[in-house]
Parts: structure tokens; sequence; C-alpha cells
């Protein structure tokens, strides 16, 4: 007898890197200090570093020779337009020592900047605090749960830094790029930094009018393969329900949205209505940005997101 199987693909967000990302973010103490020393280097590899260099300063001097030929068609005397080129050739070769203070300025607004997420946020969990700086170079205290380093180079006229963060108790590390303005490298490194630290993770509890319940799972299943809504639905309750759970109901969630992901609840300010996502609610409800509906007057969408809770 023939069966009809139908595909699509249900993707858990608590899977193989929570453990690792665990290990990441956990300390054998009460505190999350950084070694303020950072070790940032021209270049992850240097035959790479010179390549992009040189093909930056390739790319402004050919910018530069088509402003002097059309100095030279403007009428400026030849004279008058070899000393502007001599002068952009010395400029550019200080391109280098520019990227570093680029850097510098970088840095400084990654420290300033989880500074005012803390106070905007104010979430839950241990902060990520630097170390003093100690004046005298023979005195810095090199203790502490993490250390900063990476590597930089200028790339098409923009910075570009790989910031890598080391737990010092578990050894693991991981990896946070950006590039483009250096005013605005800094603030994304430390966005990204911040969202590593203090997202919601599962599974975790949730205080409930007195009761609390425990949050096994966060998952969604991708159905642009066409499935129809209800086979989603009933895919994601049944996942739910092997784990002895089940969906999050709607007084549960509506609490997740206004705890927010940084104090214990989720953001669906994340998610672009582009992006089509909607998310599985108990007694076969629906919720779209930004409100419910029932399983059967709702239309399928992209994404169908889901929370398995254990009462």
């Amino acid at each position: 007898m023939a069966k009809l199987v139908l595909f699509f693909c249900m993707i858990s967000l608590h899977s193989f890197s929570a453990e690792y990302d665990e290990l990441f973010v956990g300390t054998d103490s009460n505190s999350r200090y950084v070694i303020p020393y950072f070790n940032f280097v021209e270049g992850a590899d240097l035959g790479r570093f010179r390549e992009v260099y040189q093909k930056s300063l390739s790319e402004m001097r050919r910018e530069r020779t088509k402003q002097a030929s059309q100095l030279l068609r403007a009428g400026a005397f030849g004279d008058e337009v070899l000393q502007l080129m001599q002068f952009i050739d010395n400029s550019i070769f200080n391109v280098q020592a520019q990227v570093k203070q680029n850097l510098d300025l970088s840095l400084y607004n990654l420290k300033s900047e989880l500074n005012r997420l803390y106070q905007y946020y104010q979430p839950s969990g241990l902060p990520i605090l630097f170390k003093r700086n100690s004046k005298d170079i023979n005195q810095r205290d090199l203790n502490g749960d993490f250390f900063i380093y990476g590597t930089y180079h200028l790339d098409r006229g923009n910075l570009s830094v790989d910031m890598h963060v080391l737990n010092l108790h578990s050894l693991v590390e991981l990896s946070f790029s950006s590039s483009g303005d250096p005013r605005e490298i800094g603030l994304d490194l430390a966005r990204q930094l911040f969202h590593q630290f203090h997202r919601t993770r599962f599974p975790s509890t949730l205080l409930v009018g007195g009761k609390r319940i425990e949050m096994l799972e966060r998952s969604f299943i991708d159905a642009r393969g066409g499935a129809y809504l209800p086979d989603l639905y009933r895919s994601a309750a049944a996942n739910c329900r092997y784990q002895g759970a089940r969906l999050v109901n709607r007084h549960e969630f509506d609490l997740l949205k206004l705890r927010g992901i940084y104090r214990g609840g989720i953001s669906i300010g994340t998610y672009q209505l582009g992006r089509n996502f909607s998310w599985a609610i108990d007694q076969s409800k629906i919720f779209r940005p930004h409100y419910y509906t029932s399983l059967a007057n709702a239309n399928r969408p992209s994404y169908l997101e889901y929370i398995c809770v254990k009462d």
C-alpha cells in the first residue's frame, strides 16, 4: 500500500551547540570579568592581509588617478597634478596608522555600548565587567574569566575586525566579526557579545502565577515545502508531547513577550514580517505578529515556531 510521505524540516534551536554555548558563558566563579588588555594584530594571515591591504591601496590610487585626470581636463597644470598625486600617495601610506587609530575607537565604543545596553535592558544573569586597567605595565592584573584578542585589516577602505573571546575556565572560544565604519564596529561587536551572554536559553524555568513551569525547547518548522498548516501544527504538538510536554499557552506566551529576550522571555521584534513567521500556541491557536487567530483561520507561514513547556 502506497504511503504519502510529508516532507518538511523541523529544526531545534536547542541542539548540539547548547552544551558548547553553556561552556562558553559559564564560569567557575560568580563573575564574568574580562581582562582589559586586548591583543589585536594586523591580519589573521600575513599573506591574506597583504593581498587585501594592497588591493585597498590600489583601489584608492585608481580613484585618485581618476580625479587627477579630471583636473587635467579641467585645465590644471601638470606640475600641480603631480604635486597633488605625490601628496595623495603619501597619504595612502599613512592609512595603516589610521587603521590602528580606528581600531582603538572601535574598542572604546565596544565598552561604552556594553554599558548602555546594561542600563537599557537590565538583563538577568551575571554582567560582563572589564577589570580596571593598571597604569603600571609591570603590575598588570591578568586574572579574569575572559580574554579578548583578534585581528583587523583594511578592506576596500573599511575596517574589518575579527574578535575572539576565550573563556579562561572552560577554554571554549567564540568569534565575532564586523566590518564598516569604525564608529559602528564597536557598537555592533558589543551587541553581539551582549546577545550571546544574555539571551534566553532553553531549557529554562518561568514563574507564571506563582507556579514554575519548565520551558524545555524552542524550535521551528521550515514550512516552505508546501505542507498544510494543520499538519505542521500537529507535528509541533507531537514533538512536545514526546517530551512529556505541551505547546506554550496564550497566557504564558504573553508573559514571555513582556519579559523580552534578555530577561528570560522572547522577542518577536527580531522577526521581520517578510520572513513570514508564526507561532504555534496551545488549544489550536496561532500567533502572528501582532495578533492571535485560530488554526482554522490562519494562513500557512514560511516558518512555524513553537515552545514546549512542562508543568
